[in-house]
């Protein structure tokens, strides 16, 4: 049967009471589910994942107003009776509460996870999920007569159950039970009358197997009244802080999350005018030119982080800063420099999988193979998803003619991840993937020297019709006067 339920007016979870463009977040969640329901259409979706590394739940809607209802016409297709429907996107953040790339990646990492998807139908909003099955269990708020109360419940599931047993309790007493055969899109939904003086939070809703074993079992929680979390606010003015210890935290919060209107500089500036030689801010400001190829000036901030940093010691807790001035010299061609760097920042074992694998492009750019396969075996200790460094192992092996070890290798990588095109590539597959990709795999080659195999892949990509065909060339000039 269909219901409506009734809501509050600051219940954020109906449309209804949504009138402009918004995100909402599900904070502290401490499930691994979530999802939405469309009452009227008596449909929705479930998300499964570990919610110690998803944390994030979120909804976005253009709002239940004018101004959402012309996004609806733009997005969403017209029913039967002419009318758009509301376009909701339902969102999970992986690492993070927010958006995936407001998190931390060291070079060449790889951060995996698993999450799943799937449909509900007729049963209601969901409130407790699993891979294999999702449970609603809600006492409605109307009808009720003679002191009995209306209660629904419902069970979804993914895969089909042979005599699956439904079982609703109260105190170790049997409310409800019936034995069924489930299958994804033929939903059990069930109304029955509560005996009066029982609570939602007295009931239990469990599903099991025809051999017993439980499939999902679902009690209802009493509501806790937890701490609102604090609003966002405006960062004050750099000179504002007290401690440069927060303009470092706040610089790097503005870089992170990209702010349109501040600049993270302003606030590693204001620290480095009270300390010139603060080593975070040094090294942040000077990854900032370093991205912007402003090299010398990078350099010199770098530097001045080293400084401070060995100071007192001369092998410093980080290795970062020194990994940054590596890259900063391998951009000015001033390699030899670049390669103490690296070697100082593989004293630190958080840096050792990014600095040997930049070790080994040089030494594959000065043709000692063997020194660039012991570094990245090295490296590959440390970071074995790197599959630049295993793709870079591939073609070193290759090199020393162990053809035997390559192919294995990029047998696994690709078994790792079957559309990295590097790995293609090096298998021998025609490049079909876009231009961006094929640039970022010529730079790959570029960067251990082998600018042969640079032109040769690009050859091929320059002659599609791509937006990015003027760079194509240009790096083909590059790689050209290089290779000369």
């Amino acid at each position: 049967m269909f219901h409506v339920p009734n809501y509050s007016p600051n219940d954020l979870s109906f449309y209804a009471n949504i009138p402009v463009p918004t995100s909402y977040m599900c904070m502290g969640s401490r499930e691994d589910f979530f999802g939405g329901y469309d009452h009227a259409a008596q449909a929705g979706l479930v998300h499964i994942a570990n919610h110690h590394i998803s944390p994030g739940k979120k909804q976005w809607t253009w709002g239940n107003h004018d101004f959402g209802y012309a996004w609806d016409r733009n997005l969403t297709d017209a029913d039967a009776c002419g009318e758009f429907a509301p376009y909701i996107e339902i969102m999970s953040g992986v690492y993070t509460d927010n958006q995936p790339d407001f998190s931390f990646l060291q070079p060449g990492e790889t951060k995996t996870w698993s999450q799943f998807w799937y449909p509900i139908q007729k049963i209601g909003a969901a409130q407790h999920a699993n891979l294999n099955t999702a449970l609603s269990l809600r006492v409605l708020d109307c009808g009720a007569k003679r002191g009995a109360t209306p209660l629904s419940f419902g069970v979804s599931v993914t895969k089909e159950l042979t005599r699956a047993k439904i079982l609703l309790a109260v105190g170790g007493k049997k409310l409800f039970s019936t034995t069924r055969d489930l299958a994804p899109g033929k939903p059990f939904v069930k109304e029955i009358k509560l005996p009066r003086g029982v609570a939602e939070t007295d009931l239990l809703l469990r599903v099991t197997d025809s051999s017993g074993n439980e499939i999902i079992s679902y009690q209802p929680k009493p509501r806790e009244k937890t701490k609102v979390p604090p609003p966002a606010t405006e960062p004050p003015a750099p000179a504002d802080f007290a401690s440069a210890d927060e303009l470092f935290i706040t610089g790097l919060h503005l870089e992170q999350y990209r702010h349109a209107t501040r600049c993270p500089t302003l606030y590693w500036r204001e620290a480095l005018r009270r300390d010139p030689g603060d080593s975070r801010c040094n090294n942040a400001i000077g990854s900032w030119h370093l991205k912007r190829g402003e090299f010398t000036l990078a350099e010199n901030y770098f530097r001045r982080a080293i400084e401070r940093l060995t100071r007192r010691n001369a092998n410093p807790a980080d290795g970062e800063a020194y990994y940054n001035l590596g890259l900063c010299l391998r951009f000015q061609n001033r390699d030899d420099e670049a390669y103490a760097a690296f070697y100082k920042a593989c004293w630190n074992q958080a840096w050792m999988a990014a600095g040997y694998h930049a070790l080994a492009e040089i030494d594959c750019g000065r043709k000692n193979f063997a020194t660039a396969l012991e570094h990245l075996n090295r490296a590959l200790c440390f970071d074995t998803d790197n599959l630049r460094a295993r793709n870079l192992k591939v073609i070193v092996l290759r090199k020393l003619s162990r053809e035997v070890q390559a192919k294995s290798l990029l047998r696994k990588t690709l078994a790792l991840d079957p559309l990295d095109w590097w790995a293609r590539h090096l298998r021998g597959e025609k490049m079909k993937c876009d231009s961006q990709t094929a640039l970022d795999i010529a730079h790959d080659f570029a960067r251990a020297g082998l600018f042969s195999e640079a032109i040769e892949l690009l050859a091929c990509i320059a002659l599609q019709k791509s937006g990015a065909l003027p760079l194509l060339h240009y790096t083909l000039g590059w790689l050209h006067e290089r290779l000369e």
